[in-house]
């Protein structure tokens, strides 16, 4: 067997080696944490809308106007905006 290919079979061992390793967990939350939790589940998918609408409006602007393109915005512009609202 050359080298190459026992590298290679050796790296397929571990990537299945890897696959084989999981863990299922399950929180035992009370009602007060479940409510908790799906107010920051609320509050993240808002979030995410918004910077979702955002872009969308970006990309339409730009795809329109070719010759002022508005600059896409980075996360951490999408922060500092969701931040502001």
């Amino acid at each position: 067997m050359s080298n190459r290919l026992l590298i290679v079979n050796v790296r397929q061992m571990l990537y299945n080696f890897t696959m084989l390793l999981e863990f299922k967990t399950e929180l035992k939350i009370n009602k007060v944490q479940g409510l908790i939790l799906a107010k920051h589940a609320g509050v993240a998918r808002h979030a995410w809308n918004q910077g979702l609408a955002l872009c969308q409006q970006v990309l339409a602007h730009n795809h329109a106007n070719r010759d002022n393109k508005i600059k896409f915005p980075s996360s951490i512009d999408l922060h500092k905006w969701l931040v502001a609202c």
